[in-house]
């Protein structure tokens, strides 16, 4: 069986769905035993939070206020973004006085700011997941010349990604 401990059920269910949805990635789960037999120790009750917008990086650094005004601190946000929004997101957040760090900070009250790439080994209480569209498009200018294979393999990796990055929190994910 696989256990998955920190992320809260039905944020983890969501990510078993979307990662095993891409036959690639199903392929390499079941390679390495992980099949239907999953279990999800925490059991709060938090889901994703699925949001839309134009306009990301301000939306988003208008949201932490809102999770600082309660009993959350800095050392409890993560945000995971595109590196493409990466420089946005730290201006915004300096602009805004929010205290952060780009990467795993090495002392307390600061939110950590992290490229996909980076996610890996990180959780936090709230997860925040931006630029999603950013990664591997097929459509592009770099996919439209690529053979089919590798496509197909960069989107795999690009779902992988996200589910990395999907599986970081503890309670809350805004994606």
């Amino acid at each position: 069986s696989y256990k998955m401990y920190r992320t809260p059920q039905h944020i983890a269910e969501l990510a078993i769905k979307f990662i095993t949805s891409d036959p690639y990635c199903r392929k390499e789960f079941e390679e390495n035993g992980y099949k239907s037999n999953i279990q999800y120790p925490n059991t709060l009750p938090y889901a994703a939070e699925i949001l839309r917008s134009s306009r990301p990086v301000d939306d988003l650094v208008a949201r932490i206020p809102q999770f600082l005004s309660s009993h959350y601190t800095e050392d409890d946000i993560l945000i995971i973004s595109s590196n493409q929004l990466i420089q946005e997101i730290e201006e915004q957040l300096t602009k805004q006085n929010i205290s952060h760090y780009i990467g795993e900070p090495d002392q307390d009250g600061f939110i950590a700011l992290v490229n996909f790439h980076n996610a890996k080994g990180l959780e936090r209480e709230i997860v925040f997941v931006v630029g999603i569209e950013d990664l591997n498009e097929r459509s592009g200018p770099d996919g439209l010349f690529l053979e089919e294979g590798k496509k197909l393999r960069m989107e795999s990796f690009s779902r992988r990604m996200i589910y990395v990055a999907m599986t970081r929190t503890i309670e809350q994910l805004i994606i």
